[in-house]
């Protein structure tokens, strides 16, 4: 926001003051005669002396008409408004309002009115315009403007009579005196255009420089079309001034709309009805799925409104009773620290209140360093600059229920790029089943990764350097086109396509809604927030087993992506409505916005990565000297240079910082977190084959025997970040986690289909205990081993490793196991075509086989399986021995000090 003074002072509009103040010693004192006793800001009363900035702030603020500003042609005419007697004319009775941004807003329902601010006194003093509104700029354009727009209203004398007896100027002011002020703001309107031209350059930055507010470029504004405007636009459920106090007066006023839409879903649905009863149309397929998505849309979309609002109330009330605490306690500590501290250094204890509340909001929050509070009570009387620092308006965040629509719109894409993630682990042997093709389990899992962790980086520039909404737009829709791919593929082969596209968009999902939500919230509930989108995405990953489950024992595995669309759109409708673009992102040459993105390493990180799990791929099914094998690991090995080179150039621009790599700390805990993404991920893509095609147990079984494992891992998760928060040591977690992952994975191995369930859930437990304790606490302490400078980069770079390690193990695991499955069938039943087994698919062994045939080919899936679970104990070993070597020279260090100890007594 604007606050500074600028080096162009202008001119006061007149110089003839028509008002008569008292004036004391010429002081600032002497203006406050001028201002009302109080002001109103954030919910709070304040004192005006010392804090005129602030109240001019308040007062001569039009901030939620320029958000609209481009849509106002729609409400209202780009000319001066129509004097006062006109709008008796109309038959429109005045309103007397002391909100600028109600100025001119005029109702014809239910009864034609118009909002009208008076004249505040302090604009008829010259002396005040000179000290406090012509050195800032926003001020000088609001009030000339508001000056302005009462030299249209009071034309006639009869429009001075009005303005008199509503109280719009003061009564003090005569006719005369009117006419003279008129005719000054007008020629000094006119010198204002002439400054402005003489410090421009051109005539399009004289254009982009106006006089005037850009709100009193239009006259009478109309309350109805713009209550649907800022509706649509700023996604503020109660419009610009709702007329409605209750619920009863919504639903009196709306009830048209309501039962007209009531009455069309009722012919729809009899229609429907009908039409299903009719022989035509009862066989029609395609009709016949319309009527149940309707009939199903039309029972779950009252509840979901039902279920919508409550959750705002819920939110509303969370977010209130939070404000109240933090109150309470920023209160309690000031008063505490002024308590303590001399009375030689103790201000007044309204003004350090608002200087507290001011700065703890704008630097404490907002730099994520605590402000000593020790230190507060002995600060020295602040001086001038100061006060204006303290009183500059901060950043504007949305609030209410615009607030709340954005935060469901990024909740709703966070489940949905998360949720994809996870959802096809239990319906892969469905898969399998309908395309044979068991030896591509890899590339169901793995080639959604690729491309989210090859084209996170380039999303993340992308925000930075484009328009952000149409940024985030766009990665929606690749998803989208994606899952649609996905849902509709003849083939295999055009699945794992369509995985590709949607991690390339579900990569720039997950990107651009943390983004948008930092710059979203205020900085007091970012933190909360975030959280919440946390929570969100351990839920997506606890939910997302379950519904692919589901779906796939009932209409099929390919609503598994279907399901994406509903949710997808409500995101991008939430977004695009409710919300607006931040300040235009950095002004640099299209070349360096593509350079900065780093497409380069992008496209040869994907294909590196499509090596080497095409590598595994033929690992499961062909020699190791084979062409194939050979030439796939020469490709991953060549484009893996090429990648490490290219990312050298890039230098800053790249997604890979090498620098980090000095730091010894740093380097092994990325090697850490790509060790133990390999100790989790590859189970979820193993354990629902051992569970269906072993175990003989539904997709919706497999997925509830996930649950232990999964919601684990997110429990554990939040209860190793709690701890860390108040026991600041990380070494442990990484110790215990690697354990604990090793134990349980080891456990895992020796499991088979006799093994009662409370052993599957205690084992996958040990290991969710595991993962979950360590999972973020490499990023956590990257965070905190590298300098300010390097905070993004080192935490995207935890990120980056981490997903390599999902990418690469969860490949490894898929060659293993088939690996495993083909040498168990080649040594136990040699007369049976392995390729027969391997495109029958895991769900359809037992329509396949009988007897001692059906019994070595699931003996030969469980060894597939526990040939796989070795990948998982491997990887966990090696981050067990990373912790260690962190770790074991601290631990002899602390050895050693504590023998030396003993020895000295």
């Amino acid at each position: 926001m604007i606050d500074s003074f600028e080096s162009i002072k202008y001119p006061v509009p007149f110089r003839t003051a028509p008002l008569r103040t008292e004036s004391l010693d010429g002081g600032s004192k002497s203006k406050v005669p001028l201002l009302p006793a109080t002001f109103r800001r954030n919910y709070k009363i304040e004192r005006i002396d010392n804090n005129i900035g602030a109240f001019l702030d308040v007062e001569l603020n039009v901030r939620r008409l320029n958000e609209v500003h481009e849509w106002l042609w729609l409400v209202g005419l780009p000319t001066a408004p129509r004097p006062l007697h006109y709008q008796v004319v109309k038959k429109r009775e005045i309103i007397v309002t002391e909100q600028l941004d109600l100025h001119l807003v005029w109702s014809s329902a239910p009864s034609s009115l118009i909002l009208l601010k008076p004249l505040p006194r302090f604009l008829f003093c010259p002396d005040f315009w000179t000290e406090q509104i012509c050195p800032r700029r926003h001020l000088y354009e609001t009030a000339l403007g508001f000056l302005l727009s009462y030299v249209a209203l009071i034309e006639r004398e009869v429009d001075y009579n009005l303005a008199i007896y509503h109280g719009l100027i003061p009564k003090e002011i005569t006719w005369s005196a009117w006419l003279t002020l008129v005719d000054e703001v007008v020629r000094a309107s006119v010198q204002v255009h002439t400054i402005d031209a003489s410090t421009t350059s051109s005539v399009d930055s004289l254009e982009a420089r106006p006089v005037v507010n850009q709100r009193f470029n239009y006259g009478e504004l109309r309350l109805g079309r713009l209550n649907w405007i800022y509706r649509l636009t700023m996604g503020e459920f109660r419009g610009y001034l709702s007329g409605c106090t209750t619920y009863g007066a919504f639903m009196r006023d709306n009830i048209n709309s309501l039962i007209t839409l009531f009455a069309y879903t009722t012919i729809v649905l009899s229609a429907m009805q009908v039409g299903l009863a009719t022989e035509p149309l009862a066989n029609d397929y395609s009709f016949g799925m319309a009527s149940y998505v309707f009939s199903i849309f039309s029972i779950l979309a009252p509840l979901a409104c039902i279920v919508a609002i409550l959750g705002v109330i819920t939110m509303m009330f969370v977010i209130n009773l939070v404000r109240l605490a933090a109150t309470a306690f920023m209160n309690v500590c000031v008063k505490e620290t002024i308590a303590r501290s001399r009375p030689s250094d103790r201000l007044d204890l309204s003004f350090r209140l608002q200087l507290f509340d001011r700065i703890f909001a704008k630097y404490g929050m907002m730099s994520g360093e605590p402000i000593e509070l020790a230190n507060l009570g002995a600060v020295e009387a602040p001086t001038a600059a100061a006060i204006s620092d303290s009183t500059a308006p901060l950043p504007q965040y949305p609030r209410g229920i615009r607030l709340v629509l954005i935060t469901v719109g990024l909740i709703l894409s966070i489940f949905l790029a998360a949720l994809d993630s996870t959802i096809i682990a239990t319906a892969i042997p469905s898969i399998t089943t309908q395309f044979g093709s068991i030896s591509n389990i890899a590339w169901y899992g793995s080639s959604y990764s690729i491309t989210n962790t090859a084209f996170q980086s380039a999303w993340g520039k992308a925000y930075q350097y484009f328009n952000l909404k149409a940024t985030f737009m766009c990665a929606i829709a690749v998803f989208e086109i994606g899952n649609v791919i996905c849902a509709t593929a003849p083939s295999s082969e055009v699945l794992i396509f369509g995985r590709i596209v949607a991690g390339m968009g579900g990569g720039g999902v997950m990107t651009g809604a943390f983004i948008i939500i930092a710059i979203t919230a205020g900085p007091e509930y970012r933190s909360a927030y975030m959280g919440v989108l946390g929570v969100t995405f351990g839920c997506a990953s606890v939910v997302g087993p379950l519904m692919g489950g589901a779906l796939t024992d009932g209409p099929g595995w390919r609503y598994c992506f279907w399901i994406s669309l509903p949710i997808g759109f409500a995101a991008a409708l939430t977004m695009f409505l409710c919300f607006k673009n931040p300040e235009k992102p950095k002004d640099v040459p299209l070349r360096e916005k593509v350079l900065n993105l780093d497409l380069n390493g992008a496209v040869l990180l994907s294909g590196c990565f499509s090596c080497f799990i095409l590598a595994m791929h033929w690992i499961g099914i062909m020699p190791w000297t084979s062409a194939r094998v050979i030439g796939s690991f020469l490709g991953f090995a060549s484009l893996f240079i090429c990648f490490a080179v290219n990312e050298y150039v890039m230098g800053s621009r790249a997604m890979v910082q090498f620098h980090l790599f000095k730091n010894k700390l740093v380097s092994a805990n990325l090697f850490y977190a790509m060790f133990l993404a390999g100790a989790f991920f590859p189970l979820m893509y193993t354990l629902p084959i051992q569970f269906q095609a072993v175990d003989n147990n539904t997709a919706s079984q497999s997925g509830i025997r996930l649950i232990p494992l999964v919601m684990g891992v997110s429990v554990f998760t939040m209860i190793s970040n709690g701890l860390l928060t108040f026991w600041r040591h990380y070494k442990p977690f990484f110790l215990l986690g690697a354990l604990f992952a090793v134990v349980g994975n080891t456990k895992i191995h020796s499991l088979d289909a006799s093994t009662p369930i409370k052993d599957w859930v205690g084992f996958e437990l040990l290991t969710a205990m595991g993962v979950g304790l360590a999972l973020q606490i490499p990023m956590i302490a990257n965070q905190a081993l590298v300098p300010a400078e390097d905070l993004g980069a080192a935490t995207s770079m935890s990120l980056f490793m981490e997903n390599c390690g999902t990418v690469l193990f969860v490949a490894s695991g898929e060659a293993a196991f088939t690996n495993g499955l083909l040498s168990s069938l080649a040594r136990n039943l040699p007369q049976v075509d392995a390729k027969v087994v391997l495109n029958a698919g895991a769900t359809q062994i037992r329509a396949l086989f009988s007897g001692h045939e059906l019994e070595q080919v699931l003996g030969g899936y469980l060894d597939g399986c526990k040939t796989s679970h070795i990948v998982t104990v491997a990887c966990g070993a090696m981050a067990a021995a990373i912790s260690l070597s962190n770790a074991g020279p601290a631990a002899i260090k602390e050895l050693k000090k504590s023998i030396e100890k003993s020895h000295e007594r």
